[in-house]
């Protein structure tokens, strides 16, 4: 498992114990703790900030568009809003596209070289610019309400479980979980605890196992026949697969132990090429339910069709 990995397992081991032990009313304050404690050591202090820029972003926009009555003013300060959490999102994911371009345009034209390189992507940041911009459009479609209490807006956006892969959740499906003073069931507590080894046992035992045969037959590609190849393109699914799973398992099974339910992420087995396809319909789906839609209704011919390309 990678540091951060094990940093969240570390995280949650501590958490859990206080978790437990203290009021039922300070629980959410605690997890806000714990969440920005566990943001700042997987992200370090420059991408610590840019994360809490983003979740400034999307509170002061849920704000405006929650107090103007104005259709037309919502949705301009939606649009806005949405393209500064994609602008962002899309410059740090973008960075190492970048850099050959970068390179090509610095020999040719004989200028420095800009260190883009050097810019950290903050960690989650696809996944938590996705939920806030569902989070603004929900406010915008009053679908869910307008959070006052910055705090609780930030706990939510950085809830620590989901911030390395997500799932990507809507408002609604968390915010009662986030802060509810409910027990907790011994159920809910023994379910996660054996999701999360069940979510190990597939990191360890499986993926990692089967990434040391993956290896084995991709270190010299060129003299490996056909089949070996055939082999190793097969069982690099799988494990693309226990990866993905088992990492979600954990994060599932680490939420419920704290009495919240997240979404499943996915439920049947990984197909390559098929799940990779559907993967991006839903994304594409995620983006038109959020976002383009709204930009095609304000917008006409050829500004709405450059928008939404």
């Amino acid at each position: 498992m990678t540091s951060a990995w094990q940093t969240l397992l570390i995280f949650f081991t501590i958490s859990f114990v206080i978790y437990h032990l203290i009021s039922a009313e300070i629980r959410w304050i605690f997890l806000l703790i714990v969440s920005l404690i566990f943001l700042f050591i997987v992200s370090g202090p420059l991408c610590f900030v840019y994360t809490l820029v983003f979740v400034l972003i999307s509170y002061l926009g849920a704000y405006f568009i929650n107090k103007t009555n104005a259709e037309r003013t919502q949705t301009k300060i939606l649009i806005f809003t949405i393209v500064l959490l994609f602008s962002g999102l899309l410059l740090f994911k973008f960075t190492k596209i970048i850099i050959p371009f970068n390179v090509f345009i610095s020999k040719f034209f004989n200028i420095p070289t800009i260190f883009v390189d050097d810019i950290v992507v903050p960690v989650g940041i696809s996944y938590y610019a996705l939920i806030l911009v569902a989070y603004v459009t929900d406010v915008y479609r009053k679908v869910t309400t307008f959070e006052k209490n910055f705090f609780k807006h930030l706990l939510f956006s950085i809830y620590f479980p989901q911030l390395l892969m997500g799932p990507i959740v809507r408002h609604n499906d968390t915010k009662e979980q986030l802060f509810s003073i409910k027990p907790i069931e011994y159920s809910c507590i023994q379910y996660g605890i054996l999701r999360i080894l069940w979510g190990i046992f597939k990191k360890i035992v499986i993926a990692d196992r089967i990434a040391n045969v993956v290896d084995l037959i991709f270190v010299d590609s060129y003299t490996t026949s056909t089949l070996f190849l055939a082999i190793g393109i097969f069982l690099f699914g799988f494990q693309l697969y226990a990866d993905f799973s088992a990492a979600m398992d954990i994060v599932l099974g680490i939420s419920e132990c704290l009495g919240i339910r997240l979404p499943e992420n996915f439920r049947n087995p990984y197909l390559v090429l098929i799940f990779r396809f559907l993967y991006l319909i839903l994304l594409f789906g995620f983006l038109q339910e959020f976002g383009m839609v709204q930009i095609q209704k304000q917008c006409s011919g050829t500004v709405s069709f450059l928008v939404c390309i």
